[in-house]
C-alpha cells in the first residue's frame, strides 16, 4: 500500500499553461494513438488570427519527465443506462472506440463514484442501515445493476484497466444533515463513525476486486468543500482528512489487506485566498 500526499486528482486531464501564449497564439496540433503516431493534425488558433511571438509547445519522444498513469472518464449508473437504450451491437461499438488499445482511444485509468454521485439514478449509499459500524449490511448489489456490467463491458477491451474510486458522501448516517437535501451534510468526525467509514471503503475495495476488477486509488471524498447543492455531498475540513487517513483508514487498509493507494479527494479547490487547503503531516517522524 501506497499513501499519496499530492493536491488534485483528476481523471482526464486537464492542462494549464504556466507560460500564457499571447492573444490570437497559434499551436501545432500533433494526435497519437496506438495504429498512427505523431500525426500532424494541423493548427489551433484563436479567433483573433493573429499569430503568436510567444512559446512554442514541443513534444519531444526520448526525453522522458513527468509520468502520465493513464486517460480515462467516469462510470456512472445514468451513462450506462443510456447505452442500454443501444442495441448489443451498437453499444458494444460505443465501448470499444472509447476503450479498444488499436482502434480505439485506449482509455485505461477511469474514475467510478463509491455509492451514489450526481449521475445515479438514485440516492444510496453501500450500507444504509444507520449505525452498522461493523459494516454487517454492507452490500454492492446494487452496483451489479449498472456500474460492475458497465466496467466489465470496457475490461473486456482493456483488462488492464485501472478504477480510481471517490465517495460523493459516505452513508447518511454518518453525516449531520444540512438542509433539506438527502445525503448532502458535514462529515460526523468521531472515532466511531471513522472507525466504521475506513471499514466501509476497505470493503469495498475488496469486494470489488474478488469481481476481478482493479481499484488501484480510493479518495477519501469528493468535492470536500461543498454541501450546498442537490446532489450528494459531505463536507470535509482539511484536518479531519489527514486524521481519518492517518488514524483511521491506512490502519483499515493495512489490517484488511487492502492492496489500493489512498489519495486526499478529488476536484479539491483552492480557499478563497487562493491556497490548497493544508492537511498537515500525515504521519509523525
Amino acid at each position: 500500500m501506497r499513501f499519496q500526499t499530492h493536491h488534485p486528482i483528476f481523471v482526464g486531464v486537464a492542462i494549464q499553461l504556466l507560460a500564457f501564449p499571447s492573444v490570437g497564439a497559434q499551436f501545432t496540433w500533433i494526435c497519437s494513438t496506438n495504429s498512427q503516431r505523431w500525426v500532424d493534425k494541423g493548427t489551433l488558433q484563436s479567433a483573433s488570427g493573429k499569430k503568436s511571438s510567444g512559446r512554442q509547445i514541443e513534444i519531444t519522444e526520448n526525453a522522458f519527465r513527468q509520468e502520465i498513469d493513464g486517460w480515462g472518464g467516469c462510470f456512472n449508473e445514468l451513462e450506462w443506462e443510456a447505452l442500454s437504450a443501444l442495441g448489443t451491437n451498437e453499444r458494444d461499438a460505443v465501448i470499444a472506440a472509447l476503450f479498444d488499445t488499436v482502434t480505439g482511444c485506449a482509455l485505461n485509468l477511469c474514475r467510478m463514484p463509491i455509492g451514489a454521485n450526481d449521475y445515479a439514478q438514485g440516492y444510496y449509499s453501500l450500507d444504509d442501515h444507520a449505525d452498522d459500524f461493523t459494516m454487517s449490511y454492507f452490500s454492492v448489489a446494487r452496483d451489479s445493476l449498472r456500474l460492475i456490467p458497465f466496467i466489465k463491458a470496457a475490461m473486456k477491451y482493456r483488462p488492464d484497466l485501472q478504477i480510481t474510486a471517490s465517495p460523493w458522501c459516505p452513508p447518511t448516517w454518518m453525516m449531520t444533515p444540512v438542509g433539506s437535501q438527502p445525503y448532502v451534510g458535514t462529515i460526523k468526525a468521531t472515532p466511531q463513525i471513522f472507525d466504521a467509514y475506513g471499514l466501509y471503503l476497505a470493503k469495498f475495495v475488496n469486494a470489488y476486486r474478488a469481481l476481478g476488477i482493479n481499484i488501484a486509488s480510493v479518495h477519501v471524498q469528493n468535492e470536500p468543500q461543498f454541501n450546498n447543492n442537490n446532489y450528494p455531498q459531505c463536507k470535509w475540513t482539511g484536518a479531519q482528512m489527514r486524521d481519518f487517513i492517518k488514524g483511521y483508514l491506512g490502519p483499515q487498509f493495512r489490517k484488511n489487506n487492502v492492496a489500493a493507494e489512498i489519495c486526499h479527494g478529488t476536484i479539491w479547490n483552492l480557499w478563497d485566498d487562493g491556497r490548497i487547503p493544508d492537511l498537515g503531516p500525515l504521519f509523525s517522524k
